[in-house]
Parts: C-alpha cells; sequence; structure tokens
C-alpha cells in the first residue's frame, strides 16, 4: 500500500518537470529597429546673425554649443568645415572649440566673404546621424590702432593730459575700450578716439595705458603705452644748512635738486621773506644738480627766521623745504686743538663777552671735546662796536680758586677769530742730589729752565730736577748750570748733556768762561730812585726760541740807586729775551735789554671804587694797559684777574659781570661784594706796533701773549704793593700741566 503511493507520486513529479521544459523552449519576439536620427541644436557663442538672414561672421576661433537628444543615446558630436572634419566630443554637455586663424576669409578675386559650410553631426549608439549645417564667414583681420598720441615713458602730470589715438577694422568696430592699470576707464564706441588721464588719481611712477580695440568678428586688438605719472616736485637737500642752526658769518649756500621724472627747471630761496636768490637751471630727471651760492647773514635782519626753499620742475610741479634758522651777530670765534685743556687739573673754564659797561652778553663752557666756541650778541651789534671776551678758570676740589684774563676793546673784525695753541707741557721727574765740589762759599750755583731747575730737600740739599716732555717731541738741548761770586764777580757755567750722565757731579773745575763778555745797562736817564732787576734768558736753537724753551743764564738786582747795571752775557746761545726792571719801568720781551734805556714820559693815576676804575693816564705812545687784581686768600677763595685795554681810548674801565652760567662759584662773591684788590696796572708800548688794534692782531691773536720771545715791550706801572705785580700764569687758562 505505501509502495504505490511512492510510485504514484514520483511518477506525478516526472510528468511536471517535462512539462516546464516544454514551455521554457519557446522563441521571443525580435524587437523595432532604432532609426530615428538625434535632434541637434547647435548655438555658437557670439553669433552675429540676425534677421537677415546674413550668414554669421566669427573670428579666428569659435565654441560650439551643441544639445542633441536621442532616445537611445547620444554617442557622439562631431564638427566638420566643408566637410573636413574639424572637432568631436564624445560627452555631454556637447561643446567644440574651433581654431578657424587658418582659413581665408575673403575670396581674393571679388573682395566677399568665402562661404564656409559648419557641418554638426551628432550619432547615437544606433548609427543614426542627425545633422545641422549652415553657412559661416570667417574674419580674421585684427582692429588696427595707430597714431595714439601718448608716447612711451612719457612724463605727464595733472588732472588733464587728453590724448588720441585712430582705431579702424576691415569690417567695422563694435567698441573700443580704455584701461588704466588693467581697470577699465572709458568704453568708447563712436569715432572720436581720444581720452583724457587724471594722473592726480594715480601713483607717481609707471602707468600703464591700455587700448582695447574689438571688432564685430570679436577680433580683438590693444595697444599699450607706459607712461610716468609726476605730480611731485622736485626733490630739496640743503645741504649746507639745517634746522635750528645758527647763521652767523658769510659761507656758501648749497642745495642739492633732484626729481625723478621730470627736469628741474627753477629755483627760489628766501630768508625771512627777504628774497635771496631766483635762478633757473636744468637738471636732467633722474640726476642730481647742485647748486652754491654766497649768502651773508649780514644783509639780514637778526633773530629767528625761516630759511625757505621752492624748486620747480617742468611740469610745473613745486616743493618747498621751510628750515627755522636763527641769525645772530657773531662777535668771536674760538677754535680749540685737541689736547689744549689738561685731564691733570680739576677745573671748569668758560670764556664770555661782556659790554664795555660790563653787562653780559653771551657765554660758553668749555669742556675737554670743544673744538670751537662761537661767542654771539643776541641783537644788532656793529662791526666798530667794542666788547670785552673774558677767559676763566675755577679750579680746585670745590672750584674756589679762580683766573681771569679779560681783553677788552674787541670789536667784530678784530680779532674776528682766535685759534689757541696746545701748550707744551712737561711731567716732572723728580730732583736728583748731585755732589757738589770746589766752589767758593760766597759762590752761588743756579740752575732754572723750561725743564730743569734747583730744588731742596727737605734736609737743605740741593736737588737737580728735570722734566720730560708730555705732548711735544723735545724740551730743552742740555742743561744750563751757572755760578756767580758777586764778591769778584766770577761767573762760570757749564753746559750738562740730555739725559744726566751716570756719576754726573757738580764740579768747579768743569765750569768755564768760555764767550762770556761784560756788559751794563746805563741808567743815568732815570731820574727816579727805585730798586732794578735784570733776568736774561738763553736759546740753544730755534726750535727754543720759537717755544720759548729758556734757559736763566743771568739774574740780579739791586735795592739802591745805580747809574751802571753791569751784567755778564755768555754769547754761545742762538737767542736771547730779557725782563729789565728799573723803580717803575719796565722793559721786557726779545733780545737783550738796550744799553742806554729811556723810560717813557707817561703817567698813571686811577681811582678804584666797587667795580669800576677811574684812569688817569698821560702819554702819547702807549697802546695798552694792564690792570691786575689778585686776592681772596685770607677767605680760602684766591682769584687772579687780569684785564687789557686800550689805552689811548679808555678813561673809565668797568669790570665785566659775572656770566649767570658762573654765579655758583667763589669768583661770583668776590664780584657781588666788590672786594677786588687791585694790585697792578701798567702801560705798554710794543716794539713795531703802533696801536691797540696792531697788538690784537700781533700778539693776541699769534698766542704770543705770554712768550718772552715775543715782542720786546716798555712800560710804566704802578703797583699797591713793592715791586712789579706778573700775572702769574703762562696761558688765557689754568691748564699748563
Amino acid at each position: 500500500m505505501k509502495k504505490f503511493q511512492l510510485t504514484s507520486f514520483l511518477f506525478s513529479l516526472v510528468l511536471l518537470l517535462l512539462s516546464c521544459s516544454s514551455d521554457s523552449e519557446d522563441p521571443a519576439p525580435e524587437p523595432e529597429p532604432d532609426v530615428i536620427a538625434p535632434t541637434v541644436t547647435v548655438q555658437i557663442a557670439g553669433s552675429t546673425n540676425d534677421s537677415t538672414g546674413e550668414p554669421s561672421v566669427f573670428s579666428n576661433q569659435i565654441t560650439i554649443n551643441i544639445s542633441a537628444q536621442d532616445a537611445g543615446g547620444v554617442a557622439k558630436v562631431e564638427a566638420f568645415i566643408n566637410n573636413q572634419k574639424v572637432g568631436e566630443d564624445n560627452s555631454a554637455p556637447f561643446q567644440l572649440t574651433i581654431d578657424l586663424s587658418n582659413y581665408s576669409s575673403k575670396i581674393p578675386s571679388t573682395g566677399k566673404f568665402q562661404d564656409y559650410i559648419l557641418k554638426i553631426v551628432a550619432t547615437d549608439t544606433s548609427g543614426n546621424e542627425g545633422v545641422s549645417e549652415q553657412i559661416i564667414h570667417i574674419d580674421n583681420e585684427l582692429p588696427a590702432i595707430s597714431e595714439v598720441s601718448l608716447s612711451d615713458r612719457q612724463v605727464i602730470g595733472g588732472d588733464t593730459n587728453t590724448f588720441t589715438f585712430t582705431a579702424s577694422d576691415n569690417e567695422g568696430l563694435s567698441i573700443v575700450k580704455i584701461y588704466i592699470n588693467n581697470e577699465l576707464a572709458s568704453e568708447i564706441s563712436n569715432d572720436l578716439y581720444e581720452f583724457n588721464i587724471n594722473t592726480l588719481d594715480l601713483s607717481d611712477g609707471e602707468n600703464i595705458l591700455k587700448i582695447e580695440a574689438t571688432d564685430l568678428a570679436e577680433n580683438t586688438t590693444s595697444h599699450e603705452v607706459t607712461f610716468i605719472a609726476d605730480n611731485t616736485g622736485p626733490l630739496i637737500v640743503p645741504n649746507t644748512v639745517e634746522e635750528g642752526q645758527i647763521l652767523d658769518e658769510e659761507f656758501l649756500m648749497s642745495i642739492t635738486l633732484s626729481d625723478t621724472y621730470s627736469n628741474v627747471t627753477m629755483f627760489d630761496v628766501t630768508l625771512g621773506g627777504q628774497n635771496l636768490l631766483t635762478s633757473g637751471v636744468d637738471f636732467p630727471s633722474g640726476t642730481d644738480g647742485q647748486v652754491d651760492f654766497d649768502m651773508n647773514p649780514e644783509n639780514y635782519s637778526t633773530g629767528e627766521q625761516i630759511l625757505k626753499i621752492i624748486a620747480f620742475d617742468s611740469l610745473g610741479n613745486t616743493s618747498v623745504v621751510e628750515i627755522p634758522v636763527q641769525i645772530l651777530r657773531l662777535l668771536v670765534t674760538i677754535t680749540i686743538p685737541e689736547g689744549f685743556l689738561s685731564p691733570n687739573i680739576p677745573s671748569n673754564h668758560f670764556a664770555f663777552v661782556s659790554e664795555m659797561n660790563g653787562e653780559p652778553i653771551d657765554v660758553e663752557e668749555i669742556f675737554f671735546e670743544t673744538r670751537e666756541v662761537k661767542l654771539h650778541a643776541q641783537g644788532e651789534f656793529d662791526t666798530t662796536q667794542s666788547f670785552v671776551l673774558t677767559y676763566a678758570s675755577v679750579v680746585g676740589p670745590n672750584r674756589n680758586t679762580s683766573y681771569l684774563y679779560s681783553i677788552m676793546n674787541l670789536t667784530r673784525e678784530n680779532p674776528g677769530a682766535l685759534e689757541l695753541e696746545v701748550p707744551k707741557r712737561f711731567s716732572f721727574n723728580g730732583g736728583i742730589p748731585y755732589p757738589i765740589n770746589g766752589f767758593a762759599s760766597t759762590s752761588q750755583l743756579y740752575c732754572f729752565g723750561k725743564d730743569f731747575n734747583f730744588s731742596s730737600s727737605e734736609s737743605g740739599d740741593t736737588l737737580l730736577g728735570t722734566s720730560s716732555p708730555q705732548n711735544h717731541p723735545t724740551g730743552t738741548e742740555q742743561i744750563y748750570i751757572y755760578s756767580y761770586n758777586s764778591l769778584n764777580n766770577d761767573y762760570r757755567y757749564q753746559f750738562v748733556p740730555k739725559p744726566i750722565p751716570n756719576g754726573f757731579e757738580i764740579n768747579y773745575e768743569d765750569f768755564t768762561t768760555d764767550g762770556l763778555t761784560d756788559q751794563s745797562i746805563d741808567l743815568s736817564t732815570f731820574s727816579n730812585d727805585g730798586r732794578s732787576s735784570l733776568a736774561i734768558f738763553g736759546y740753544n736753537n730755534d726750535m727754543e726760541y720759537q717755544n720759548d724753551f729758556q734757559s736763566q743764564i743771568w739774574r740780579s738786582g739791586y735795592g739802591y740807586q745805580i747809574s751802571q747795571f753791569p751784567y755778564r752775557l755768555n754769547n754761545n746761545f742762538y737767542g736771547y729775551s730779557h725782563d729789565f726792571i728799573r723803580g717803575n719801568y719796565r722793559s721786557f720781551g726779545a733780545g737783550l735789554p738796550s744799553s742806554q734805556p729811556v723810560a717813557p714820559n707817561w703817567t698813571i693815576d686811577y681811582t678804584h671804587i666797587s667795580n669800576q676804575i677811574a684812569l688817569n693816564l698821560t702819554g702819547n705812545d702807549h697802546t695798552t694797559g694792564r690792570i691786575l687784581f689778585n686776592g681772596g686768600y685770607d677767605v680760602q677763595m684766591p682769584y687772579e684777574w687780569q684785564l687789557e685795554f686800550n689805552s689811548q681810548q679808555e678813561t673809565s674801565i668797568t669790570l665785566p659781570k659775572i656770566p649767570e652760567d658762573m654765579q655758583s662759584f667763589a669768583i661770583n662773591n668776590h664780584y657781588q661784594n666788590a672786594s677786588f684788590e687791585l694790585l697792578h696796572l701798567e702801560l705798554l708800548k710794543f716794539q713795531g706796533i703802533d696801536s691797540y688794534n696792531e697788538y690784537i692782531t700781533n700778539i693776541v691773536k699769534t698766542n704770543k701773549s705770554f712768550k718772552k720771545t715775543a715782542f720786546q715791550f716798555q712800560s710804566i706801572f704802578k703797583s699797591e704793593i713793592d715791586g712789579y705785580q706778573p700775572f702769574t700764569r703762562s696761558s688765557y687758562f689754568y691748564n699748563e700741566w
């Protein structure tokens, strides 16, 4: 029973499978073939076709956008010109760019456009082709731009710069565009080809003008011109004047003028609104031109002024430089060489000028680095008006010691300028006791020179000291020692070589009398009684003479009336100087004293009240007066102050006031208390100098005020204490060592 059932089931299954196999082997129906061509729409960028139906004109390149539609899909799009394939695109969106530059535009024989057939073929996946054809014309001739009135690198400026040009095309222009520095400035659609460049809107320097012309076929040509915009005046560089400068003497005004782009054509200079110079020039662009001319501040008012310089270029651009300056009247210029002041002395130094009535005018402190001092009057000051120049040094840790030297009756013309001289400094090497043998007890030994001298030790021994040059190469050639016995008139000397030899002794037997002669000064013409003294100095060579490196070869004096003054002269020296005093007469300076001096017939009287001295002087030959104040030792504020003045002109002297810059020093206490002690007043006449002006020129300006070898002079003096009272310094400032 179960077996049957299984057999029946298997049989039914086989029948079912056979039935299904029979159904799948029936043939499918054939599809309908694709014979529909794609639809093609062509759009050419820049197409000029219109309702007239005339073919479009294209330039040397066209871009074609193709819309090709097909149910089965478009496989490719191709372009043909006169059946010659010129492009293909295989993927949508379809776009073709065709180069037309190799096609002729026109038929040579007729001058008419050549017809070209542009055919666009779209092929679908079944090979069906959709076609679009049209006739096109090709225009490969570019527009022409010519006769541009703006030349390359032309320099222009301002807001009005109209230029013109010509633009043309064989078929006509559609538009002309103007660009400035690649920015569209104008579009011209008519035949008026001109444009104005406003350079005020541009930066100075290179700018680019571009003219762009486009024809109907969109052929475009351009013309570029590089031009220079210049709206800036010339560069003005004053070479010899700067802001705040004091203009006090004639100088060369030097100005450099330059312009980057245009020629410099003119300049104008004014001072305080007053014209100095206006002149045309022709300095090419890109070059420096220099203008030099003399400028004399004397021709202009004193005070704060504006120096104004205007420069013009060829475009009319201007530049202005205004320099605040100050015009002052220069009284005196003092040149101070390097090394003039000594670093070894604690001190402050000043130079100041005053009115003849003592009122201060100007003051300058002098430092180690100071090389020039100019002292001015703030207002007008005539060239012949007198003033006083004072040199001042305050010395010591507390600056309580003061040295002043005033030169009165100066003018702006004389001296004008003074150039100080560096002192010849020496450093002391110390003293050595050398044995002294063979001299009589009544003999006196002398040794005194610029760089050697006798001194005494604490025990009373005689020391021979020497000094070495500090800031110059050499001193005296040799050391001079002499002995003199007044009882028997025995004078002997010895030249000691430098350096002093080892084992040196001062022996009488080594001294000699060679070259000695007896001399005398006849004093019979002197009616006045009084002391007499004489010092004579010798110089071994011209270097010693010019630098006043002296060796004392005689010094003696008499405290009673004599008619003859004897002395012994060593004739072995190159040159001499002397200092002879009889009573209130003095002869000083280069050479030997006169053998028959005659005292000038001059008289001196004065009244000193407060800081003023009333003078009562007689005599016509003297040129220079000197007054010496010395004191302050009792209050530990010592001072020395010498004044020189025109003795033929002045009847009274007013001491210059201490300027404000110095009023903190002790010297101002003396001035305020009117406590100056007048020790000495002197009248002088220099040999070969006939006026005070000549004295300033030949002695003060040449730094000979302190040299024994300077011009010889005679003087009459009046001292408040016995004897002659000289100014103890050998320089205007306290700076000798």
